[in-house]
């Protein structure tokens, strides 16, 4: 196989961050992508439809000039009330509520939605929390999950996060439900074993393709949750590989200055705009599952959200290219996979400028 045609894929995890950054980085992901939701951790937070708004005109602003179809995901905290669900269900391009367990992750501290919280809202029905659950549940507004326990080892995290996932999905039988960024077998197994249709996952290129011991002692490849062992890497790639409907891409493409992706100073993000979707196409044709790539880039998402997927095509081609660390940002950005050759490219596309011939 030399070439292969995909509808345009979508992005349901993306980190377009804001001012000067959001400037370089957005184009990396109208690049190739027809859609995509944005997460709501910047500074300020996303967190309610004043923010939504300003953010909604920055990031347009940014994106006026490409295709790309930008909806977004507002934050969940203790602030957060059903009034806000109502009137952010109103609007076609507010899809989501992400819920950050309380500084599990870059830009979470503050959300207030600390572990006794958490489980207090299942059981008590005057938390303003299991107010919100119910106006999520009744109006169909998507929870999304950073599924992370806090105060817990990088690698138990998640385990620990899904009991709480199990019980809310018991508690709020309508309420539907994405945990991002699946990391464990036992995540994986959770997607597999659900049957109400509720219930769904977004998968990274770095969670498909590097495992813990591909994260010790370099800072490009930390993010949470962190990379977990071989094991577990295995299990996403046979959910992934094997077409489950409730299971699709989401980039979590999250940038960070040169000054924080040091050793002594590693915030959580992997920058993988540049390369994700390009090192996806190639694992699909690496395992011969290509038949099912459109469903996992392009479908999946759009079906579970309720959305219409974005029109055209991408066709990508076996020219292999070399990623490199460039920028005009005054920081810098390391794409994932710096200094990598990637086998597919974009034909019918422009080419990313972390993008290298190879000579």
């Amino acid at each position: 196989m030399t070439s292969l045609t995909i509808s345009t894929p979508c992005d349901w995890h993306v980190h377009l961050r804001q001012g000067e950054t959001l400037k370089t980085v957005a184009p990396e992901t109208a690049r190739l992508f027809g859609m995509c939701m944005v997460m709501p951790n910047t500074t300020p937070p996303v967190r309610d439809i004043d923010s939504l708004f300003a953010y909604g005109r920055e990031c347009g602003n940014a994106l006026r000039q490409t295709p790309l179809r930008a909806v977004f995901a507002i934050r969940l905290d203790d602030r957060t009330t059903p009034e806000l669900v109502t009137e952010c269900k109103k609007l076609d391009w507010a899809v989501a509520f992400k819920l950050y367990p309380d500084g599990v992750t870059t830009n979470s501290h503050g959300t207030g939605l600390t572990t006794d919280v958490l489980w207090n809202a299942l059981t008590d029905r005057r938390s303003r929390l299991y107010e919100v659950l119910v106006a999520m549940a009744e109006c169909r507004m998507v929870l999304s999950i950073h599924a992370e326990a806090a105060g817990l080892p990088y690698l138990q995290s998640e385990l620990a996060f899904l009991p709480w996932i199990a019980n809310v999905m018991e508690k709020f039988p309508k309420l539907r439900v994405v945990i991002e960024h699946i990391s464990t077998v036992e995540a994986a197994r959770m997607i597999r074993a659900d049957t109400t249709g509720r219930l769904a996952a977004t998968v990274t290129a770095h969670h498909l393709l590097l495992s813990c011991d591909d994260v010790f002692g370099k800072p490009d490849h930390y993010c949470k949750p962190v990379c977990n062992t071989n094991e577990h890497r295995s299990a996403i790639r046979e959910l992934v590989f094997s077409g489950c409907e409730n299971v699709f891409f989401g980039s979590d493409s999250a940038p960070h200055p040169r000054s924080r992706k040091t050793p002594s100073c590693c915030a959580a993000g992997v920058f993988s705009a540049p390369v994700a979707t390009e090192t996806i196409v190639g694992q699909f044709v690496e395992v011969g599952e290509t038949a099912r790539l459109n469903d996992f880039l392009s479908r999946n998402g759009c079906r579970f959200y309720g959305v219409q997927p974005p029109t055209g095509s991408v066709t990508f081609i076996d020219q292999p290219f070399r990623i490199v660390e460039a920028s005009t940002h005054p920081d810098g950005f390391a794409s994932f996979l710096s200094g990598q050759k990637i086998t597919w490219r974009a034909a019918d596309r422009p080419a990313s400028q972390w993008h290298r011939e190879i000579e």
